[in-house]
């Protein structure tokens, strides 16, 4: 049985709801029509809205929603419609509607209509006109209209409409609701478009009583009916042709005053106090009959600017006309402007009320449905995960790798269908690298490769499990993941890297034949030819291979496209291990020139002194010994904390011996045996504070669990919470892993410096016993010829005795 995933799921939910929501919709056409005839509330019913269908048509092209709400499906963009007709000195209707489109299939609607008459004379309870007496007859309408396309030829809608009437002694106050549907089976270049609608009336309604005694405005259960067809060529003068039909089929209005309906008689206004009379008795003797209006439209534009209209309504009324269209002035995309000019041929109506004005007004702004729908496409495809994996990145170059692990993290859950998704699991992975955060590093990639089956990081997601095995020194996975790489991925941009990699390995485990054959492979150019050649010469030192180990840092040296900080500190390296190999081939001029290359700033400068110091004392004359004396006092001044400051006193202090200074050279060793002699870092105490480092880190593994499940949640208000929670036991993770690192680093710097501080201090105590020879030497000598001195001076002075007596004798 094959499984569905959530797309198929979703896909069968829609199809099964639009099921639904047409059947419901047929079913209720079907069942509330002779339901509500059955009623016998038929009577009344917004008297004024319900026989200007036509003209409400003409005020909206077709997406009037009063009219039937699934025309509504029908707008394209955001659209403000103005509506007015003059008749005789009256304006009514005024019609106001704005629709807005969303989505792809959903248009939402608010409208807003007056109709009515002012200045009806009043009567009394037998029908009577009392002179000087008015009312208004009015009602005022706020309509909600919703439509959905459930199919791409079939829309459903429906208007909520709150009717208030302007009634001064009677009328009610109420909601209604009407149910539409419309059907556009054709939609063709050549054919044009057909659009079908019907639209049940006051499907269900609610009185809320503000009536003072005689029932008024009763809802009726009406039927309006549409037909539409227009087809644009886009040809000269013929750009576009329209048809339509419109119609409403009503409940007869007994007991109102059906201001537009065809059987009542207009002219009864003013001072007709005869006519008015007649009316208001006429109306009681309607009950239940059928009302109809209808209207046939034309409409032709010669050109995308100018159209002309025509037809015929209800009362043989002919409409002529014109539109006027301009596009995208300042915000609004579409202005139109329709004009009527209305004519009834027959002569029941009085001459001033025989003809009317109509005049309607369209503004259409905003992005269309497409544009609306391509911009939030856009935007949750592309904007914003884009501001999210941006987001990301930046704390990610930040080195703010906590944070930035949970930013990729939110893109991965929010955005699974981003195009970079398959680089921000990469990065997500390399923040938990950084954070040595292993074990989520490696189920991130892991992830990577099952998901992201097609994706050019599948070689980086292998290449960093390799890595990851290498730093744990499982060499045996690693190097099969290596295999991996070679097999299927040769050409990558990482092969390169996992050749640098696996030739690291072969060397740790002193596989030099497959290391030097691996890091040969790696060629001049690529970021890891300088570190391979390194690895290179030190593989070349260890099998007494001088020769090919300095033409290995030869290589290093005269590579001049230094890109990165890591590049030139191996290259000032490689210096001072070229002047190493010279020195102890006795070449002291190129390893004094090699040394000599490395800068003050660079962290090798105290070994590439030290170096210079030796070099100097092989020179062999009073000048070298001078100069290998300020070399090492300059080593001490300026790294005083390196380990080999010992070193450069012992230097010194051979120095001071070969010019004579015997009492500066004893100093100079006593201060290296003093330091070889200090207190230094023991096995145990090591031993000690590692365990102590493996057990706060014993629940790390558990914590790197916890965070990575957190990161791939959707973000929630209670995950930022949980995540700040977390945060705390991270930093002292992060803490103990800092320490310990440092720790580590200064325990083995120095134990190297014990090993060699055992042959410091023989070297320094023989060389310290010989200067004190040399001294004691020095003061015998003087001594004997002191004594000679004054030997000599007596055997003078006895001689001078002598002489001096045989003088006197004689």
């Amino acid at each position: 049985m094959k499984h569905k995933n959530g797309a198929d799921i979703l896909k069968s939910l829609t199809r099964s709801l639009k099921t639904g929501c047409l059947i419901f919709a047929a079913a209720l056409l079907l069942t509330v029509v002779p339901a509500r005839a059955m009623t016998g509330t038929g009577a009344g019913g917004i008297p004024g809205l319900i026989l200007t269908t036509d003209i409400l048509a003409n005020f909206s092209d077709f997406t009037c929603a009063y009219l039937n709400p699934a025309l509504l499906t029908g707008v394209d963009q955001s659209e403000l419609t103005l509506g007015v007709r003059l008749w005789g000195i009256e304006w009514t209707p005024i019609y106001t509607s704005i629709a807005v489109p969303f989505l792809l299939d959903h248009t939402a609607a608010f409208t807003f209509m007056s109709v009515g008459l002012n200045n009806v004379p009043k009567t009394n309870d037998r029908g009577e006109v009392l002179e000087g007496q008015y009312i208004s007859a009015a009602e005022y309408v706020l309509q909600g209209s919703y439509a959905y396309r459930l199919l791409p030829y079939l829309s459903v809608g429906a208007n909520i409409t709150t009717i208030i009437p302007d009634v001064a002694e009677q009328g009610e106050l109420g909601f209604t609701g009407d149910l539409g549907l419309r059907f556009h089976p054709v939609d063709d270049y050549l054919l044009g478009k057909v659009s079908l609608g019907v639209n049940v009336q006051n499907v269900i309604y609610k009185d809320l009583g503000r009536s003072s005694g005689d029932e008024f405005n009763k809802y009726p259960l009406n039927l309006h009916l549409q037909a539409h067809w227009y087809n644009e060529y886009y040809r000269t003068f013929l750009e576009r042709f329209e048809l339509s039909f419109n119609c409403a089929i009503m409940d007869l209005i007994t007991e109102a005053n059906n201001f537009g309906d065809p059987n009542f008689d207009s002219s009864a206004t003013g001072d007709n106090t005869d006519a008015i009379k007649q009316q208001f008795e006429a109306r009681g003797k309607q009950f239940k009959n059928i009302s109809v209006a209808y209207g046939i439209h034309a409409k032709w534009f010669p050109f995308k600017f100018f159209g002309l209209r025509s037809g015929i309504k209800t009362n043989s009324v002919i409409p002529i006309g014109f539109s006027l269209n301009w596009k995208h002035i300042n915000v609004l995309k579409r202005v139109q402007v329709d004009y009527d000019y209305d004519i009834s041929l027959e002569d029941s109506l009085s001459k001033n009320y025989q003809s009317w004005h109509v005049i309607r007004a369209i503004m259409r702004f905003g992005p269309t449905r497409e544009e609306a729908i391509s911009e939030r496409w856009y935007r949750q495809l592309v904007k914003e995960p884009q501001n999210d994996f941006n987001e990301a990145m930046r704390l990610y170059l930040a080195k703010r790798y906590w944070e930035a692990s949970f930013a990729f993290g939110k893109v991965l859950a929010k955005w699974p269908s981003f195009s970079k998704v398959d680089i921000a699991t990469f990065y997500m992975g390399k923040s938990y690298e950084y954070m040595q955060m292993n074990d989520a590093a490696r189920e991130v990639y892991q992830m990577g490769l099952k998901k992201y089956t097609t994706s050019d990081f599948r070689p980086k997601f292998v290449f960093q499990i390799q890595n990851l095995d290498y730093k744990t020194h499982d060499y045996d996975n690693a190097l099969k993941n290596y295999g991996f790489i070679m097999n299927l991925y040769r050409d990558a941009d990482v092969a390169p890297d996992a050749d640098y990699v696996a030739g690291q390995i072969y060397y740790n485990k002193n596989e030099f034949e497959n290391a030097i054959n691996v890091l040969n492979s790696i060629e001049p150019g690529n970021e890891n030819y300088l570190y391979a050649q390194y690895t290179l010469a030190m593989l070349n030192v260890h099998r007494k291979n001088f020769d090919d180990a300095v033409e290995h840092l030869g290589n290093i040296i005269k590579f001049d496209s230094i890109r990165t900080v890591s590049e030139k500190s191996l290259k000032e390296m490689a210096f001072v291990k070229l002047g190493h190999l010279y020195f102890e081939q006795g070449n002291l001029k190129f390893a004094f020139g090699a040394y000599k290359k490395v800068p003050a700033e660079s962290r090798f400068y105290d070994e590439a002194l030290l170096g210079l110091a030796w070099t100097y004392v092989k020179g062999g004359v009073e000048q070298s010994y001078n100069e290998a004396i300020k070399t090492a006092d300059n080593l001490i001044s300026t790294r005083p904390k390196s380990s080999l400051v010992s070193e450069a006193y012992l230097v010194m202090g051979y120095s001071l011996t070969l010019i004579k200074n015997y009492t500066k050279a004893i100093e100079a060793f006593k201060k290296c045996i003093e330091m070889c002699d200090a207190r230094y870092i023991s096995r145990e105490e090591f031993k000690a504070r590692e365990a102590t480092n493996q057990d706060v880190m014993r629940g790390y593994g558990s914590f790197q669990k916890k965070s990575l499940q957190l990161a791939l949640r959707k973000p929630s208000p209670a995950g930022d919470s949980q995540r700040e929670g977390m945060t705390g036991e991270w930093k002292s993770f992060d803490k103990e892993i800092g320490d310990f690192s440092i720790f580590r680093i200064e325990a083995n710097s120095q134990f190297a410096f014990k090993k060699s501080a055992v042959r410091l201090k023989k070297d320094a105590e023989y060389a310290l016993a010989t200067a004190l020879h040399l001294i004691e030497t020095e003061k015998k000598g003087r001594i004997l010829q002191d004594t000679k001195q004054k030997t000599n001076q007596i055997d003078n002075e006895m001689d001078q005795l002598q002489q001096q007596l045989k003088e006197m004798e004689e």
